[in-house]
């Protein structure tokens, strides 16, 4: 998988300047296409990257436009475009479109080998394409493989420049896409996408190694734990931060794992998945570090039989109610303490009256026997409302079994 911005990097792409679309430069390139501006065209296909040669200044609107909305419905990736005029230049009208479609147009400087830069650019993208579908291939070996099937991937990891004497971190990014992205036509499978060719770029820039693929609809991520500790949190959330801005129509959260030896990375893993369940289950923070979970990792380590029974035992009672009567007090409870005990802003959350929660809070006591102003009740029915909840996502879909690499 290789971005537009990649393309901008290689050596023969030396002195090109991007005249459009700068903001679109994270698109997909899954091959190029080289020939003629009025021969290309209609052969070009979605995720190309259209390489046209033009003669002159450029020509005007009436010729620009029907291209460009020509090769945005095409969903093709960008457009290189060569002249042998200095003062080329397109419609101020071509270039808006471009912008507000962030569609990336760049012009290739005068003195190009266009049959090297095609090579180069398909020797690239065949190179990426191998590369990612090795370490997927890598990485499901390590998580799912015994250790003592593991010894030579650590010769195998070195290939990509990765070094298994360290101490390793998991990382799990898992990202949704917002419903105007939707609205508006943007594929959940295409930004993401963007976004790994996103991730990588943001740790190459500051080079760092990593091992990163597309795991099943998540990203994992393998980073040497030396190269960021302790400062791993810092790092991941300044990433989130520049993806957010780079591309507003996705919503990523994510977990990280303990550190751990070459031997224990699936520990590491599974802790990442923990992690980035509190990522998207306790509402309010994008980013949950296992190794500051407190309590919660203590808790966690207790077999879910004996946690489903501690839940049964404290809010079961309450459970029959919501389901004979409809009440929704388990989830109330839940928002309530979420809301650090504030009933107005709980009762926003769950968009009903005040009364109405502190009537449903008056109801949680006497059903549970548990008083909200009692620190040691209130701890008991905090933890059984969160246990349950992580139960209910775990049994909707574990994020420690075995997954598949989207292909």
């Amino acid at each position: 998988m290789v971005s537009c911005q990649e393309i901008l990097y290689l050596q023969s792409m030396h002195g090109a300047k991007v005249i459009a679309g700068g903001k679109g430069l994270g698109r997909i390139v899954r091959w190029v296409h080289f020939g003629d501006l009025a021969d290309a065209v209609p052969w070009v296909q979605p995720g190309e990257l259209l390489v046209v040669k033009v003669s002159g200044r450029g020509d005007g609107r009436e010729r620009w436009l029907p291209l460009l909305r020509f090769v945005l419905g095409k969903s093709v990736a960008g457009l290189l475009i060569y002249s042998d005029m200095e003062d080329f230049f397109l419609p101020a009208v071509v270039v808006a479109l471009a912008e507000k479609e962030n569609f990336p147009i760049v012009q290739l400087p005068e003195k190009i080998d266009l049959p090297e830069l095609g090579q180069e650019i398909s020797a690239h993208i065949v190179h990426q394409q191998n590369k990612r579908h090795f370490i997927g291939s890598f990485m499901e070996q390590l998580l799912l493989k015994e250790a003592e099937e593991k010894i030579d991937f650590s010769r195998i990891a070195e290939l990509w420049g990765y070094d298994f004497s360290k101490h390793q971190r998991v990382v799990l990014l898992k990202a949704t896409i917002f419903p105007e992205a939707a609205k508006a036509g943007n594929q959940q499978l295409e930004l993401i996408r963007r976004a790994e060719s996103f991730v990588e770029d943001f740790f190459g820039q500051r080079c760092q190694p990593l091992l990163l693929t597309l795991w099943m609809d998540k990203l994992l991520l393998l980073l040497p734990a030396s190269v960021s500790e302790p400062n791993t949190g810092l790092l991941i959330r300044d990433m989130l931060k520049a993806i957010h801005q780079v591309f507003p129509g996705i919503n990523i959260v994510a977990g990280i794992g303990g550190s751990a030896e070459f031997s224990q990375i699936k520990e590491s893993y599974q802790q990442a998945g923990t992690a980035l369940w509190f990522a998207q289950t306790v509402r309010g923070e994008r980013l949950y570090d296992y190794e500051e979970l407190g309590i919660y990792k203590l808790l966690l380590e207790i077999p879910q039989a004996k946690l489903q029974a501690y839940c049964d035992e404290i809010i079961g009672a309450l459970s029959r109610c919501d389901v004979k009567y409809k009440m929704d007090l388990v989830n109330s409870l839940f928002v309530y303490f979420e809301e650090n005990g504030n009933a107005v802003k709980a009762a926003q959350k769950l968009t009903v009256h005040r009364n109405t929660l502190e009537y449903r809070l008056r109801k949680i006591e006497e059903i549970s026997g548990k008083r909200l102003d009692n620190a040691y009740d209130r701890l008991m029915l905090q933890l059984a409302v969160l246990l349950a909840a992580q139960m209910k996502t775990i049994e909707a879909r574990s994020l420690t079994e075995p997954l598949k690499q989207l292909s």
